[in-house]
């Protein structure tokens, strides 16, 4: 995984193997956390729910879905969707894999994966 300040994403999803992995992560900002994470095609993210950081998703490469709080996104390159704090998140990653870029405020502890409504940690 590279931490490099200045990268082209598109060329590390397409230099890198088609598996599940965080890419890149931005980690010189006091203020900012920056990931850029593939699925392989069918791979997914259950569903989670962070309580604390509102997170921008910006799909890089392939497709697939998101669920936010029961509403389905179709996530293609070039989208870039809003997961609010306290929403009930999911992503499946389509037949060519999935990869993104997720930036949010950073806080100390990084991202908590909590419950959904309902239910168990996945």
């Amino acid at each position: 995984m590279r931490d490099d300040p200045t990268v082209n994403l598109t060329d590390l999803v397409t230099a890198a193997p088609a598996e599940r992995a965080v890419l890149w992560r931005l980690t010189g900002s006091p203020q900012l956390l920056a990931n850029l994470v593939r699925l392989p095609a069918g791979d997914t993210v259950g569903e989670h729910r962070e309580s604390s950081l509102d997170v921008l998703l910006l799909v890089i490469d392939g497709g697939g879905t998101a669920t936010v709080d029961g509403h389905r996104h179709e996530l293609t390159a070039g989208t870039l969707l809003l997961l609010p704090r306290g929403a009930s998140r999911a992503l499946h990653a389509g037949p060519t894999g999935l990869a993104y870029l997720t930036v949010h405020r950073h806080r100390a502890g990084g991202l908590q994966v909590g419950r959904p409504p309902g239910g168990h940690p996945r």
